[in-house]
């Protein structure tokens, strides 16, 4: 096996149904459509014998499969339900996780809160993407956290394994998680919402959510300036034509 991180590549709909309970099957699921998405990008650059990108695939990753033919049409079908069906309809959004990371958790047993923590880490990862630092809101990171590619606003669509972590507590108890564990760096003071970066320090994030902060400031006072400089000189006109 080659030295160097690899990455399972997913779509966040999968997601749905760790904190239910159903992770092994979510993580089978995960493994099965990264492996069929590596290999449908090694055939685009060589269009010759998908099921052998396929073997090739697994590989790679350095995975097992009871049945290579039954897992590379489950995989498929898999890949297909996610793919978008007609040109110009949005990819889902994705997101990756460390393959040594998945099999961990796909492998050992892990408590409900290593799991919450797990699916509130890649559900940030996914909104951050390349991005260094991006601001979320609460409910934008829940309903990715259930598997959800647009914000949900109605919380009685969330699930209720969801709904259990919308809380304030749960929600500061996470989010140290990530900081302490997962490379989370957050920031959040007089905003709706928090800024996250994974790739920055924190006084890093800091000063530029701060800079923003100023810069808009100051727009919004010159534009309050010209806006009563304009009502201004709007009375002193009718006066002079009264």
């Amino acid at each position: 096996m080659e030295n160097k991180v690899k990455y399972f590549n997913f779509p966040i709909q999968l997601l749905e149904g760790v904190l239910a309970g159903r992770h092994n099957e979510v993580f089978n699921n995960i493994v099965h459509y990264a492996t069929y998405d590596r290999a449908i990008k090694m055939f685009e650059k060589d269009p010759q014998y998908l099921k052998n990108k396929f073997e090739e695939s697994i590989k790679y990753f350095d995975i097992f499969f009871d049945d290579n033919d039954r897992a590379y049409e489950a995989s498929k079908a898999l890949f297909n339900k996610f793919e978008p069906k007609k040109e110009g309809n949005p990819k889902p959004p994705k997101v990756g996780i460390n393959r040594d990371v998945l099999l961990d958790y796909k492998i050992n047993v892990k408590t409900a809160f290593e799991l919450a923590s797990l699916v509130a880490y890649l559900a940030l990862k996914s909104i951050v993407q390349r991005k260094p630092y991006c601001k979320i809101t609460n409910r934008f990171w829940l309903s990715r956290m259930d598997g959800k590619a647009q914000c949900i606003l109605i919380e009685q669509l969330l699930t209720k394994e969801v709904i259990k972590y919308s809380n304030e507590y749960q929600l500061k108890k996470i989010k140290s998680e990530l900081t302490e564990k997962w490379g989370l760096v957050q920031y959040g003071r007089y905003t709706r919402g928090f800024y996250v970066s994974f790739t920055m320090k924190l006084d890093d994030l800091v000063y530029q959510v701060e800079k923003k902060r100023k810069m808009y400031q100051k727009k919004k006072q010159k534009k309050n300036q010209e806006d009563a400089l304009s009502k201004a000189m709007a009375r002193l006109e009718n006066e002079f034509q009264n």
